[in-house]
C-alpha cells in the first residue's frame, strides 16, 4: 500500500514533464498576456490567407495578428506594427508589418489604457506562421509568442 502514493507522484511527474508521446510547448501562446518593456501584449487572434485588406493587396498572402496592447508606464507611448516580427514554420522571418488600424503605423496609448491593433504581415503563400516576437521598440529583443500549436 505504501507504493501507491509514490506511483501517483511518478505518474503526475511524467505527465507534467510532457512525456508519454504528447508534445510539450513552453512559453507564451495565444491569449497569454506578456510584459515587454513598457507594454503588456496579448495576441488575441490570427487570420491566415487574407489576400487583401482595404486598399492593400498582398504580394503573397496576409497573416493578420490581432493584438491587445496596454501601456504600463505613466506617459503616453507609441506602439508600431513594424517593430514586430513574424516567423513561419520554415524559419523565415517577416518584418515590416502594416498597422491596419492606422495609416501611419503609429498608435499612441495613454497611461494605463489598452488598445486593439491589427498587424498584417505579407508572407509567402505557402507559409504557415509559427510565432511572433513582440517588442516595445525596434531596439529591444522582445518576447516570442507561439501562434499555432
Amino acid at each position: 500500500m505504501r507504493l501507491f502514493p509514490v506511483t501517483v507522484v511518478v505518474a503526475v511527474a511524467v505527465v507534467a514533464a510532457g512525456c508519454g508521446g504528447v508534445p510539450h510547448h513552453s512559453g507564451p501562446s495565444l491569449n497569454d498576456e506578456v510584459r515587454v518593456g513598457k507594454f503588456m501584449f496579448t495576441v488575441t487572434a490570427i487570420s491566415l490567407g487574407v489576400p487583401k485588406t482595404g486598399t492593400r493587396t498582398a504580394q503573397g498572402t496576409f497573416v493578420i495578428v490581432n493584438l491587445r496592447v496596454r501601456n504600463m508606464v505613466a506617459v503616453p507611448q507609441p506602439v508600431y506594427c513594424q517593430d514586430q516580427t513574424l516567423k513561419d514554420r520554415n524559419g523565415r522571418r517577416y518584418d515590416n508589418a502594416v498597422n491596419l488600424d492606422s495609416h501611419t503605423d503609429r498608435t499612441v496609448i495613454q497611461p494605463g489604457k489598452a488598445v486593439q491593433i491589427k498587424c498584417a504581415f505579407d508572407v509567402r503563400k505557402d507559409s504557415l506562421p509559427d510565432s511572433v516576437t513582440l517588442r516595445d521598440s525596434q531596439y529591444t529583443s522582445g518576447v516570442t509568442v507561439t501562434l499555432l500549436r
